[in-house]
């Protein structure tokens, strides 16, 4: 245990949640005693998260439910009364190192941006590699409120205004926030189904051809170019769900411009099978 205590940083602490019931008083007991305020958004979770981060000290507010949090995050900035935003996600942790530079740096008001290396973890495994290193995972996630405008866009929803003051912390364990990220498969594929709903807004045209080799690039990527074969095992597996991912957005937009009313058309056949016991 760190007997260091640490000040309290003009830091508002952002929190968007869905069913987080397993990490929501954890996160919040990482940073509550060094920052000036924790809001947590909920998108009416259905397992007690928010009545959890009530108790916990949060400030507690509703957005409507969405497949995924990023479009919620504008709302959620808006309500912070510091001048410095701290952006975390449910699963995510502070270590002390990290949280006396922010604490720092929001004193100081010597940045406008702070963008900070990530160590995740995936199925049990802290993932070095595949694109999930350190080295490659980085986020803008402290920041003075002024210096960043969002859009609706899946995991490109935050922009830096022009002109800000940007540092990058070197990729060290120090620096690092901590990401305990999907637990398993299941997870895995259960959030990906959402994201790649997000990712069909994007993909203007496409064919078989193009998205079978949109995958296997995604695939050679991460585990030759990233070195995922250094994962191991896990290595292996991400790098196929990540190609999996490219395909299932390809596949989703051939889909919806197939203009298929596949409800309708069960309907119907469903009535037609009905009738012929009636005639």
């Amino acid at each position: 245990m760190n007997k260091e205590k640490l000040k309290v940083g003009r830091i508002s602490v952002i929190i968007n949640t869905l069913n987080e019931s397993s990490n929501i008083t954890d996160v919040i007991d990482n940073v509550i005693d060094w920052v000036e305020e924790v809001i947590v958004v909920d998108m009416f979770s259905d397992d007690g998260t928010a009545e959890m981060a009530r108790k916990a000290g949060a400030q507690v507010y509703s957005h409507e439910r969405l497949g995924y949090a990023d479009p919620a995050r504008a709302y959620a900035v808006s309500l912070a009364s510091q001048e410095y935003v701290l952006l975390l996600d449910a699963d995510e942790r502070i270590p002390f190192e990290l949280a006396k530079k922010l604490v720092d740096f929001s004193h100081s008001r010597e940045v406008d941006v702070l963008v900070i290396p990530m160590r995740n973890f995936l199925f049990g495994k802290e993932i070095k590699h595949t694109g999930w290193g350190m080295n490659n995972d980085f986020h803008p996630r402290f920041f003075k409120k002024i210096s960043m405008v969002f859009s609706a866009e899946v995991h490109n929803f935050m922009h830096i205004v022009p002109g800000a003051k940007v540092i990058h912390m070197k990729p060290d364990p120090l620096n690092a926030m901590i990401h305990f990220n999907y637990i398993d498969i299941k997870q895995f594929v259960y959030k990906m189904n959402n994201y790649t709903n997000a990712e069909v807004k994007k993909i203007r045209s496409t064919n078989f051809k193009k998205a079978f080799a949109l995958a296997i690039v995604e695939f050679l990527r991460r585990f030759i170019k990233m070195r995922g074969y250094k994962d191991g095992w896990h290595g292996v597996v991400l790098s196929t769900l990540m190609s999996v991912y490219v395909l299932l957005s390809h596949f989703k937009f051939m889909e919806s411009r197939k203009g298929l009313d596949a409800p309708e058309l069960y309907k119907s056949e469903s009535r037609k099978i009905i009738n012929d016991f009636k005639e």
